[in-house]
């Protein structure tokens, strides 16, 4: 709107120069008309004085006609008739010369007075224009007084909305802290229910000890002595264990498996890298080198679902503890998590700059897991905003991780054999075990009772090591045993720590007894180098699978 103003003030100011020079024109006929006017006055005056001059010399003519016309003979001749006669002509000549003087000015005044008639119509349109301008002008300062007001409310209204929007801020900052106090209140009763869980852990872990020495008692008599019932521990040898029922969570006697019950081929391309059953047996996962993870039923061997994502082979599977989400751990740097019903990705995680060889969830909550990776470091992750919360530098490729029943370590096998504990808050390593195996550390599995580790290792070993004191029992596994070469191989554990498991190069799975450290069975059935193996949380089922992309499952 400020370009109107401009232009009605450009319009006014031509008008009024274009007035100037009319009027300077106007003034320049007015003049010369006025001289003109001044000419023509003074020849009408000297042609009166010549007509006057001529009446009296015609009197004087005709009184000297009269007088000589008796004498007109002796006057003929006369000299001075003569000089009269000769200066009346003049008079007639210059009388009409005044005549034709006075009629070209009255020619010149007609057309002067014409100019001036133009020049005042002119100067009427510059009129009728200046007005036209002043009016255009008087609307311009309108809309420009239009304009400021409407300018006036804007900035009115733009500090009004700015107002409201503050309050709004510090509405929003208010309920933020109110959602932070109810985070750190709502973080306090979850760490006094852990440690509530804990204690119960605990209890049930001392019942669980009690009815395997009270089984393997009964096993060393020959049946001459029974074992006792759960009732009894609740009531006797159970003190501490908050009851004979709940006792018996970690008591389940694992199953020995001895033929194929079912075999899934080819499930994944590139073979398999890692299996995991749901904590409660029913469907299992696997993931592969064609990048995907896909679950099963474990009865009938249905496939349930495929999930994508990741760009690289799959290194390591794991179900959340409340079963709702699947974990894998891939070749392409990255984490992913996957809604198990709906089979969407929750979460891809990165931060890790290699292979991330392992991941692990903490059994006290479902929205924390560790990963380990070649980039030698150990990341710790909120799983239910997706970002990481810690990263430990652990100096050597991590190739996989757990997290204690506790919640409060982290343990890792390293690419020099060495085991690892970690404070799970800090990131400070407590303890460790150097050179537990001769090479690479493979897998690392935490036992039922959350105080027994299984590993294994690139020297073809598997080791018992009792979390309370990081002391290996001895190796486990014949001399002769082969491990998969090329990539990761990942042993099982029995959920009553009584047993292990791990494949080998010839497609044979062995079964070893972890108190007395010998092998109890070789389990034929792949045609392919066995990777990774895994009982159900039950013991009930077991599950391996080789590079050919085969799952076994054994009942």
């Amino acid at each position: 709107m400020a370009g109107g103003p401009e232009a009605a003030h450009a319009a006014v100011a031509r008008g009024l120069a274009a007035r100037r020079g009319a009027g300077r024109a106007l003034a320049g006929a007015c003049g010369e008309f006025l001289a003109l006017a001044g000419r023509c006055a003074g020849a009408e005056a000297r042609a009166g004085a010549l007509e006057a001059a001529r009446a009296r010399l015609e009197e004087e003519a005709g009184a000297l006609r009269g007088a000589l016309a008796g004498a007109e003979e002796l006057a003929a001749n006369s000299e001075a008739v003569q000089r009269l006669e000769r200066r009346a002509a003049e008079l007639s000549d210059e009388l009409t010369q005044s005549y034709k003087e006075a009629s070209r000015v009255a020619q010149e005044l007609a057309a002067k007075a014409v100019e001036a008639g133009r020049a005042r119509e002119e100067a009427e349109r510059l009129a009728e224009g200046m007005r036209a301008a002043e009016e255009a002008r008087a609307e311009a300062e309108a809309a420009q007084g239009r304009a400021e007001g409407a300018a006036a409310a804007e900035r009115s209204a733009r500090e009004a909305a700015c107002g409201e929007l503050e309050e709004r801020l510090r509405a929003k900052e208010a309920l933020e802290a109110r959602v932070a106090a109810l985070e750190a209140e709502n973080g306090e009763l979850i760490q006094r229910l852990l440690e509530v869980k804990e204690k119960e852990i605990e209890n049930l872990n001392l019942a669980n000890t009690v009815y395997r020495d009270a089984m393997r008692r009964s096993q060393s008599l020959g049946g001459g002595a029974s074992a006792p019932s759960a009732a009894e521990l609740s009531e006797g040898g159970g003190d501490g264990a908050g009851g004979g029922a709940a006792g018996l969570e970690f008591a389940n006697v694992s199953v020995i498996p001895e033929q194929v019950k079912l075999m899934l081929e080819g499930v994944h391309e590139n073979g398999i890298t890692s299996v995991a059953f749901s904590k409660a047996g029913g469907p299992f996962a696997t993931g592969g080198g064609d990048a995907t993870v896909r679950t099963w039923d474990a009865t009938r061997g249905n496939r349930l679902s495929t999930l994508h994502g990741p760009l690289g082979t799959i290194l390591d599977v794991a179900f959340s503890p409340d079963e709702r989400s699947v974990l894998s751990a891939s070749a392409d740097h990255s984490l992913r998590l996957w809604d198990v019903k709906s089979g969407r990705t929750r979460h891809t995680l990165t931060g890790h700059k290699d292979k991330v060889w392992g991941a692990g969830f903490s059994v006290a909550d479902s929205n924390r897991c560790a990963s380990g990776g070649a980039d030698r470091t150990i990341k710790v992750w909120d799983l239910e905003k997706g970002y990481c919360l810690q990263t430990i530098m652990c100096g050597s490729t991590c190739y996989d991780v757990c997290i204690t029943s506790d919640g409060a370590g982290i343990v890792s096998g390293h690419f020099d054999g060495s085991l690892r504990l970690w404070d799970y808050r800090t990131g400070a390593m407590e303890r460790s075990i150097k050179g537990l195996h001769g090479s690479q550390l493979l897998s690392v599995q935490l036992g039922a009772s959350g105080r027994t580790l299984l590993t294994c290792g690139r020297d073809n070993a598997l080791r018992v090591v009792d979390l309370r004191t990081m002391e290996a029992r001895g190796a486990v596994g014949p001399p002769g045993l082969k491990l998969a070469l090329g990539g990761k191989v990942r042993a099982a554990l029995a959920p009553d720590e009584g047993h292990a498991a791990c494949g080998a190069a010839d497609g044979s799975v062995h079964v070893f007894d972890t108190n007395s450290l010998q092998e109890v069975v070789v389990l034929e059935g792949h045609k392919a180098s066995v990777t990774c193996c895994q009982w159900s949380e039950s013991g009930s089922s077991f599950i391996s699978g080789d590079v050919k992309g085969n799952v076994a499952l054994w009942m």
